[in-house]
């Protein structure tokens, strides 16, 4: 996980925690699942190029990290008429908790052992998106569900 990405998780962990304790017993929600949204823009005449990227070791991870037991379920959406400066795809990727988020070195090398790759790896196929895509942000949220 890249510093500016832990960086949003942490702050976002903080955020959620501190509202949810503001609000006590008498919120009007309950907490669910917890889901990062990643907007990607890919590069003039990549965008088949980038998603048979991500088809291959992208998918892999995710996949074992839902056999983990970590990811829920996933998604990527086409936006259908992105306008100047609007990402193309979107990609939903559905966590059990916030603690799902917080891969320590040994599991993130038991992760890449698992799907016959290592951290170099990892960081080289990282460089070589570059050349298919802008990554243009990731939000981390929470489902919340309407208390009865």
């Amino acid at each position: 996980m890249t510093s500016f990405l832990r960086k949003v998780v942490f702050l976002s962990l903080f955020l959620v925690s501190s509202y949810a304790l503001a609000q006590g017993q008498d919120a009007a929600w309950n907490e669910k699942t917890v889901w990062t949204v990643t907007y990607v823009k890919t590069k003039a005449g990549m965008f088949n190029e980038y998603v048979k990227d991500l088809s291959g070791f992208w998918r892999a991870l995710v996949e074992q990290q839902k056999k983990d037991g970590r990811v829920v379920s996933y998604k990527i959406l086409n936006v259908a008429y992105p306008r100047d400066g609007e990402p193309d795809l979107l990609i939903l990727v559905e966590y059990k908790n916030m603690a799902a988020l917080d891969n320590d070195l040994q599991y993130t090398e038991q992760l890449l052992k698992a799907v016959n790759s290592n951290l170099a790896r990892a960081e080289n196929s990282a460089v070589d998106r570059e050349k298919l895509r802008d990554f243009r942000g990731i939000v981390l949220t929470r489902e919340i569900d309407f208390r009865k």
